[in-house]
C-alpha cells in the first residue's frame, strides 16, 4: 500500500473505478493505485512518477484515457494507463500542485498550487465540445443501458472522414464500427456488446480536428 494518502477520486466515466493518490517516501510504495472492480483489487500506476510526492489527480470525462497528476514539482499527464507520465501544461509553474478540476464546457484544466496561485492550461483535444457539437452529431438510437445490439446514429459535415469507435474507460480501444465521409447524412450503425462483457464503454465520434463522444453502458 501507499504511504501518506492524499486524494480518492472516483472515475467519471466508470462507476465501478477510482483513483488513490500517495505521498512519496524512501520505502518507494505505490503512489498512485487505480481499481476498476469497485475496490475488490488495486493495480499500480505510478508508472514513472516515483521519486515525487503525487497530492491530486483528475481525471478528462470527455477523454478518458487521459489523467492528470499534480504532483511536488507540477502537473504530469498520462495517455496510456499510467505507464509513463511526462509533465504537462505549457507555461504551468512547477510548483507544487495541490487539487486540479476540469472544466468541461470550456476544455480547461485549472491547477491549484502551493504559494503560486491558481492557473489554467489548455486540455488535450483541440476544440470546446460546444464547438465539436456543431459539427459533429452522435446519438444513442437504443435503450441505454443496453443488452446485445447497441445502435448508433451519427452524422458530421467536413473535409476529414468520420471515425466511430467504442473504447474502454481506460482509453483500450475495443470495436472501430464506421469510417465514413463527413458529407452531413445521418447514418445508423450497430455494436454486438455480446463479447464486450458487462460495463461502461465510451463511443468516440471523430472528424479532423472536432470529436464527441457519448457514455454507453452495456449489460449482460
Amino acid at each position: 500500500v501507499g504511504i501518506g494518502g492524499t486524494k480518492i477520486l472516483a472515475d467519471p466515466i466508470d462507476s465501478t473505478a477510482a483513483f488513490c493518490t500517495f505521498l512519496s517516501h524512501p520505502l518507494r510504495p505505490p503512489l498512485v493505485l487505480r481499481t476498476g472492480d469497485g475496490g475488490t483489487s488495486w493495480q499500480d500506476v505510478t508508472g514513472n512518477l516515483l521519486g515525487q510526492s503525487v497530492n491530486t489527480i483528475a481525471v478528462d470525462p470527455d477523454r478518458p484515457s487521459d489523467w492528470y497528476a499534480g504532483t511536488a514539482v507540477g502537473v504530469w499527464h498520462s495517455g496510456d494507463g499510467g505507464t509513463f507520465w511526462r509533465p504537462y501544461g505549457y507555461g504551468l509553474p512547477y510548483a507544487m500542485t495541490l487539487d486540479l478540476a476540469i472544466q468541461q464546457r470550456s476544455r480547461k484544466l485549472r491547477v491549484a498550487t502551493h504559494g503560486r496561485g491558481i492557473w489554467e492550461a489548455v486540455l488535450r483535444g483541440g476544440t470546446t465540445p460546444s464547438e465539436a457539437e456543431g459539427v459533429l452529431v452522435l446519438e444513442r438510437a437504443s435503450s441505454n443501458p443496453g443488452r446485445g445490439v447497441v445502435l448508433f446514429r451519427y452524422a458530421g459535415r467536413g473535409a476529414g472522414a468520420l471515425e466511430l469507435r467504442v473504447f474502454a474507460p481506460t482509453g483500450r480501444l475495443v470495436s472501430r464500427l464506421a469510417v465514413d465521409p463527413a458529407d452531413g447524412f445521418v447514418r445508423t450503425v450497430s455494436w454486438d456488446t455480446r463479447s464486450a462483457g458487462s460495463g461502461v464503454y465510451i463511443a468516440v465520434l471523430e472528424s479532423g480536428r472536432y470529436r464527441v463522444s457519448r457514455k454507453v453502458v452495456v449489460l449482460r
